[in-house]
């Protein structure tokens, strides 16, 4: 009886967050892992499950969607990143940082885990509830916010509240304040406001990806 409780502890300890593993839903193109105990990149499937400490790389043209019981994640082609912390409980958060790229989420208002984080190279944004988008490249850090609120923390700056229908531009040497643009976004395509925005900044281009008409049912 003590060699088995020892056993379940042992794998308890290993495993703490294999429960909450995110597990890839949706796969597009070239999409790969790397566990922390593997320095292999393997190739993402559906049905793959990914852990704390795996990292997440896609290629052109490529997209995948991960969930677990309080996210639901799509990852844009050319981007990197790691899943740094699940979190298993409302005080512990979820923590993604990200190299590069585009992540969409939604935090499932009524899960256990409700706090949810995005680190870059120049900001963190904290998220509870809500339905948002960050994307990270050389020019900084740009984030939306479709639903709900998200509390952006500019690197040596203050606390910014960005609010439903909102987003915000966190650049190496400026960080401006909050601006209505989601809400020119229409399913299926960017009106004619939104099409100059992404002529301005390609990192807008991933935005395209979530609000499409196929995506829509497959997000909410």
């Amino acid at each position: 009886m003590l060699k088995i409780l020892t056993i379940i502890l042992s794998f308890t300890s290993l495993y703490g967050h294999a429960a909450d593993s995110f597990k890839a839903t949706m796969v597009r193109g070239k999409v790969e892992f790397r566990s922390k105990s593997s320095g292999d990149w393997t190739a993402v499937q559906i049905g793959t499950l990914l852990n704390e400490g795996d990292r997440i790389k896609t290629g052109k043209k490529s997209l995948v969607r991960i969930k677990n019981s309080s996210l639901n994640l799509m990852i844009t082609a050319k981007s990197y990143m790691k899943i740094s912390n699940i979190g298993t409980d409302d005080i512990d958060s979820t923590v993604v940082t990200m190299a590069k790229g585009f992540l969409w989420g939604h935090l499932q208002k009524k899960s256990k885990n409700k706090n949810f984080k995005v680190i870059t190279k120049n900001a963190a944004m904290g998220v509870r509830g809500t339905k948002f988008s960050v994307s990270y490249g050389p020019t900084g850090t740009l984030g939306c916010v479709c639903d709900g609120s998200v509390r952006v923390f500019p690197k040596g700056g203050e606390k910014i509240i960005v609010k439903r229908g909102e987003g915000i531009v966190v650049n190496q040497d400026l960080t401006t304040h909050p601006k209505q643009y989601a809400k020119t976004m229409k399913w299926g395509k960017p009106n004619a406001v939104f099409g100059k925005w992404l002529k301005k900044d390609a990192r807008y281009q991933s935005c395209t990806e979530c609000h499409n008409a196929k995506f829509k049912m497959r997000h909410d």
